[in-house]
């Protein structure tokens, strides 16, 4: 059987908020969301957090070129050395410098130190309870669906 996931990360990867803004945010979430069972986690590091199986592509910010998997994977395993605190690659589509964090990720991913996740929600989370867990934590989220 498979799962889904909703996992919310804060926007800047290595963000810990304190347990007090952890508490706030999942009773915002718990009184709005309508996912019944929320779990936080600190990393002990920044890890990529995927979408799994529901990763389609991977596009340049800047140009929107499609990217190589080859490519990505190299970078990715360049990245992971300095435990992903350097996250800046030259894009070999246009030569801009940028953050694997902000690559166009389709299905949505990113990089995070910091989750808070729901298996299985039995909807999505509102705008408004997505405004207001960023709202507790100190810091905009990022919402990833992920299938395994």
């Amino acid at each position: 059987m498979s799962d889904n996931y909703l996992r919310l990360i804060p926007v800047a990867p290595d963000y810990v908020p304190s347990p007090e803004q952890i508490d706030h945010a999942l009773e915002a979430l718990a009184d709005i969301s309508g996912a019944s069972a929320w779990r936080m986690a600190v990393l002990p590091e920044t890890q990529f957090v995927d979408p799994g199986s529901n990763l389609e592509s991977i596009t340049c910010p800047w140009c929107d070129a499609r990217q190589n998997l080859e490519w990505w994977t190299e970078a990715m395993d360049r990245a992971s050395h300095t435990g992903f605190q350097d996250l800046h690659v030259e894009m070999p589509c246009c030569g801009q410098r940028v953050s694997l964090n902000d690559l166009g990720y389709v299905w949505p991913a990113g990089f995070a130190r910091f989750l808070i996740e729901s298996r299985n929600p039995d909807a999505d989370i509102s705008a408004e309870a997505l405004a207001l867990a960023s709202a507790a934590l100190g810091m905009g989220l990022r919402k990833i669906w992920a299938h395994y």
